[in-house]
């Protein structure tokens, strides 16, 4: 049996969780800051490196 002959099944969209609560918020930002930083530590190591090669 090919697993393309098989019809789709109906789409659903329910919420699943919550996540509105002050941990949800509080991870939400730190994991942001924790990516922002690096990325600009790539950035920066980056630049510098490129800097030697001058």
């Amino acid at each position: 049996m090919s697993l393309i002959a098989l019809p789709p099944p109906p789409a659903w969209a329910r919420p699943v969780g919550s996540a509105d609560g002050p941990a949800d918020v509080a991870l939400a930002i730190a994991v942001t800051t924790a990516a922002a930083i690096g990325t600009g530590l790539w950035l920066r190591s980056r630049y510098r490196r490129n800097e030697k090669d001058d």
